[in-house]
């Protein structure tokens, strides 16, 4: 194509800047293809899962955290902090959003918590393992929770940990835990 057609087509060029917009770009019907095939994510989605190994690992050591969408979707956080961290999930819409979190760090003291925001309930399951053992409880997540509390003992919050949620409808998440305890194992959930 003769570079007066790309400019012609191109909403924005400021060539020594190295923009290149396509504002048209819909993702249906219109904007950019590669090898004659329409490009159907969008800017933020090909951001997030562009294949940037670098940032597919976010460490997580201060005391709060909100994760978003577009820095954690699809990412594993790694919560390294031994006096735990309080985690408020960001509000629910269907978005389908996946957010993995793996205990980096064994909690030691106070918890670490994840939290619904506003009106926004967790449901799931929760399977945890006797350290040492074979023996393993698995728990429903009561669809109306509001609180996931790992305290490094009976409610798991030992390196290794996993706990995935999943926003799956307006104000509703989904999560499933993989954890490890001691002591008497009990459900981590309110």
């Amino acid at each position: 194509m003769p570079t007066h057609e790309i400019y012609n087509n191109a909403d924005q060029i400021d060539y020594m800047g190295n923009i290149f917009n396509i504002s048209s770009h819909d993702g249906s019907t219109h904007g950019l293809q590669l090898g004659g095939v329409l490009v159907t994510l969008t800017g933020s989605e090909l951001n997030n899962g562009g294949g940037d190994v670098s940032v597919r690992l976010v460490n997580q050591t201060a005391s709060t955290m909100t994760p978003s969408q577009v820095t954690h979707d699809s990412r594993i956080i790694t919560l390294n902090r031994a006096a735990g961290i309080a985690v408020t999930l960001p509000a629910a819409t269907g978005s389908g959003m996946r957010l993995t979190f793996i205990i980096g760090t064994t909690i030691t003291s106070n918890t670490t918590t994840f939290t619904a925001a506003g009106a926004d309930t967790i449901g799931g399951f929760q399977t945890i393992v006797k350290t040492g053992t074979t023996t393993a409880n698995v728990y429903p997540i009561t669809i109306t929770s509001t609180v996931l509390t790992l305290n490094g003992t009976t409610k798991g919050g030992i390196i290794g940990d996993k706990i995935e949620f999943l926003d799956l409808a307006s104000a509703q998440w989904i999560a499933t835990e993989t954890l490890q305890g001691s002591g008497a194992l009990e459900s981590n959930f309110t």
